[in-house]
Parts: C-alpha cells; structure tokens; sequence
C-alpha cells in the first residue's frame, strides 16, 4: 500500500537534510509526498522505481523529485546509501518565481512523467557533498536553501548559455581529488593535521594539490579546508553545549583568537552569537 508524507515533517525550517541506508527488496516501500525533494546515491547499488518505470542506482546519480512523483526503493543486500534534501513547497515556489518565471525547463521542465536522473562525475559529486554538508552543518533557513539550489542547478546545467555566449566551466575533478576530499570530510581527525593532511591522502605533493584545486574548484586548499571545519563547527554550536574551546581545538586550532576570526568571516558573526541563534538561552 502506498503511503503519503507531508511537508509537516519538515517543520519550520524551508528544508530537511536527511541520510538514510535502504537494504533489501523492499528498501522503501511506495510513496508520494507534498514536497520537491533532491536525492543522490553516496555508495552502494539498487534501483529507483517511480512513476511505474525502474531506474538503477549507484553512486553518483542525482534525482529531482518533484511533488506527488511516486516512488520507492529497492536495494542489493549491502544496501544503498541515499543523501537526501526535503525542500518546503513554499520556498521551492518562491525561487521558481524569483529566477524562473518564464522558464519551463525549471527543475523538471514542463512536467515530464519520469523526473530526470543525473549521472555526476567525480568532481559533481563532490561539490555536491560539499554544498549539502554546508546546508547539513549551517541553517536550515530560506535563503540557505535557495543558495543550495542555486549550486545544484550550477553543478548539473551543461551547455551555453541562451544567446550562445560560452559559459566558464571549471575542469573535472580527478578522482584522486575528489576521493581524498570525500575522506577529509568524513573524518573530523584530519582536521587538526591542515593542508599536508589532505596532501597525505591524496597521495600529491602541497604544491600538486593546491594547483589542481585552484583549477577545478576556484580555492586554496586552506580555503577549502575552513570552509568544511567552519560548517562543522556551526553545527556543533547549534545543537550541542559543548564549550566553545573544545570545537575550536576538535576544529584543529591552537588559538582561539585565530579560531573566532575563521568563523567570523565565514559566518558573519562570532560563535557564541552564532550558538545564540538557535539556543537563546545560554547553556
């Protein structure tokens, strides 16, 4: 029998981030809900089957649900690991006025039977990773949203843009590059050891490393690696009490000063008016 879940499950927030491990025939069973949802495969293999047609699933495919599609889950016995973002109707609505009013290609173009499937490349994967562990981490609030999928639909559209001007397309990412991010990013104790870390797991020297990801993704390595500690750290404040010095020093900073000024830039305010956000009173 097939199920229906509401939007109320996202509560007040415009989205709900979600990781889930489907295992068996029946990973999931049929279902729709009121809600746009963005899901991708993050390991493992099965099937996707919607709207009476069975797509296959494995790492790097990238789905855009659209409201009421129907779907459900089957997976091989290791199970497939699904990344999920459950987008509230109203924000979804909001952005397709704001950027896409004349657009029918917009999310799933002009109501196709089967929402499209994405195959992600290495390099797609992982700036999708780190775009949903920016949204994961941080707020769950409109505009967090909407800067979420404004970069989804920069990291799949392909093509010129209208009028024929060339769009600057950054190179693929090599897969050595994107592996080692992916475990830099899964491992919060390599956040102490910095550049020559990530260096070490990607099996490149620093300056090998620092030139590729200025060509494939516009930033320092040090940029990157604040960026994923500073998102890790704003998560703790959200929703822990832990002190201030502990995720600082779990961070990979010695000086607190130094740490305060990484989150300022990056959050716009200090930590503890970041935890104030979302714990007014202080714990």
């Amino acid at each position: 029998m097939e199920t229906f879940l509401c939007c109320n499950h996202i509560n007040a927030d415009a989205c709900r981030p979600g990781s889930s491990l489907l295992c068996g025939p029946d990973a999931f069973p049929a279902h729709r809900h009121d809600f746009p949802e963005v899901f991708w495969v993050a390991q493992g293999r099965g099937a996707h089957r919607i709207n009476g047609e069975e797509h296959p699933l494995h790492p790097g495919v990238l789905v855009m649900m659209r409201p009421s599609d129907g779907h459900a889950f089957r997976s091989d016995a290791d199970g497939v690991l699904v990344r999920n973002i459950a987008i509230r109707p109203n924000v979804f609505a909001h952005m397709k006025r704001r950027y896409f009013l004349h657009d029918d290609t917009f999310w799933n173009g002009a109501a196709p039977r089967v929402p499209r499937h994405h195959e992600l490349n290495a390099g797609q994967i992982n700036r999708m990773a780190t775009a949903f562990d920016e949204l994961s981490f941080g707020a769950w609030d409109a505009f967090s949203t909407e800067r979420f999928l404004l970069n989804l639909l920069f990291i799949i559209q392909a093509g010129p843009r209208q009028g024929g001007a060339p769009r600057a397309v950054q190179p693929d990412m090599p897969d050595w590059l994107a592996n080692a991010l992916a475990l830099w990013r899964s491992e919060v104790r390599y956040f102490g050891g910095g550049t020559p870390a990530l260096a070490q797991l990607a099996g490149r020297s620093p300056e090998h490393l620092s030139r590729t990801m200025r060509e494939c993704t516009g930033r320092t390595p040090t940029e990157y690696l604040n960026e994923t500690r500073m998102a890790y750290a704003a998560h703790q404040l959200a929703v822990t009490n832990r002190k201030i010095l502990d995720i600082a020093m779990e961070c990979g900073f010695d000086s607190l000063g130094h740490f305060y000024s990484v989150f300022q830039q990056a959050q716009g305010c200090a930590p503890r008016a970041y935890r104030m956000r979302f714990q007014p009173r202080p714990i």
